[in-house]
């Protein structure tokens, strides 16, 4: 019986767009490749909790000619691209009136995961967060899901989980989880209606 309900955040509960780097070099006129860069370098240690995003994109925010400070820089990517799926989250206080415990399962450095929970109130709006940031790994590593299976204390057959990426779906799958590829809302419903 699945006691516990895991969803993605970009492209579940939140909606899915361009990322944050393509749309930024389009709206000032930049090439896309010297941003892609840091994405590339740094920017998934600063997602395992091991580097500051904030110390580790500055120089970088020189070389694309931003400026603005770094907080403000974060303040147009967090705002602009962070857009909550006001229907799936209706969903997901649905699963928890319940009695059905939802986390949120995402890759997040500290900042944007902060933004999340306190400006989005996804504090609330979830029973918890597993944020890549907190457990030192990426959803693409058998030990995230692991972490979380102690941390709830059930087994991997009681978690369901959905991500719109399939390299994560799978990488659950290994662990034992009820992992689920996510495309549409009305395919979701459909999906937990067939749960238990």
């Amino acid at each position: 019986m699945i006691k516990a309900i895991l969803l993605d955040a970009d492209g579940v509960t939140l909606k899915a767009q361009e990322y944050f780097a393509e749309s930024y070099s389009k709206m000032h006129n930049l090439p896309p490749e010297p941003i892609r860069l840091f994405f590339k370098e740094k920017f998934k240690q600063c997602q395992t909790g091991e580097l500051d995003l904030k110390q580790e994109i500055q120089p970088y925010l020189k070389n694309w000619g931003y400026q603005g400070t770094v907080d403000a820089y974060l303040n147009e990517w967090f705002t602009t691209g962070t857009l909550p799926d006001e229907e799936v989250l209706a969903l997901v206080k649905t699963i928890r009136d319940s009695g059905m415990k939802c986390y949120l399962a995402t890759d997040q450095e500290k900042h944007r995961a902060d933004y999340m929970d306190t400006v989005l109130k996804f504090n609330q709006l979830f029973d918890g967060a597993f944020y890549s940031c907190n457990l030192g790994h990426q959803k693409s590593e058998q030990e995230y899901f692991i972490k979380i299976t102690k941390e709830l204390n059930l087994n991997p057959e009681e978690i369901a989980y959905w991500d719109d990426d399939q390299t994560n779906v799978q990488t659950a799958q290994s662990t034992g989880i009820k992992s689920y590829f996510y495309t549409d809302i009305e395919k979701f419903k459909k999906e937990l209606a067939e749960l238990n």
